[in-house]
């Protein structure tokens, strides 16, 4: 009769085993202790494979060894709208931080990983200059000259579509953050004169007056 397996006392990388705890399954489990203080517990199978070292805080050291060997300074450096300033950490943060001054007076932490691949170049401002930049009077100018139709139109043009709760083709149409009903129409062609109408309208005399501007 074979001898029964005991690992109590042993280590395996970082953790000793202080005790056998009850099966689940076939594999022996065991209670351990890292030397970081913390418990684990784990089946005789990893242990012995060599599966399981540590608490899990031998794959964070070395995670940690590892953004220290890549780490530079980079104090001082312009990304776009942001100059590094000194290394911050933040917490629920993996990412090595770097808390940068933009050109708009923001003072923000920010991934030195998104600044050198050059994702991040503000603080948010420049996103939000690009967006107001969209805008005349109110009106989006690129969603104004877009041809995009949803794909869940049926009708083939903007701003027209089917309402089949009244078997009616509906026509309307956005303008300054405003939308403006148009009609219900039984023949769709009907409806879709009466949009480009108010098109031709609304959308023409304003994007007359938007070029005569530039």
């Amino acid at each position: 009769m074979s001898k029964k397996l005991n690992l109590v006392g042993q280590r395996f990388g970082r953790l000793t085993v202080i005790a056998e705890l009850p099966k689940e399954g076939s594999s022996p489990r065991w209670s351990c202790i890292c030397d970081c203080g913390n418990p684990k517990v784990a089946t005789t199978i990893v242990l012995r494979r060599g599966d399981c070292k540590s608490c899990g805080c031998l794959h964070r050291d070395y995670l940690t060894d590892r953004h220290a060997k890549t780490d530079t300074d980079i104090s001082g450096k312009r990304f776009g709208k942001l100059v590094a300033l000194y290394k911050v950490k933040v917490e629920n943060k993996k990412s090595i931080m770097w808390l940068c001054q933009c050109d708009c007076g923001q003072t923000i932490p920010i991934p030195a990983s998104e600044m050198k691949k050059g994702k991040i170049r503000s603080c948010g401002c420049l996103i939000s200059d690009h967006v107001t930049s969209w805008f005349e009077a109110g009106t989006n100018i690129p969603a104004l000259l877009a041809n995009n139709i949803s794909s869940r139109n049926t009708s083939g043009t903007k701003g027209v579509h089917f309402d089949p709760s009244r078997n009616k083709w509906c026509a309307e149409i956005m303008f300054q953050r405003k939308r403006y009903r148009l009609g219900r129409y039984d023949d769709k062609q009907e409806a879709i004169q009466i949009r480009k109408e108010a098109e031709n309208q609304l959308h023409g005399d304003f994007l007359d007056w938007y070029n005569n501007r530039q």
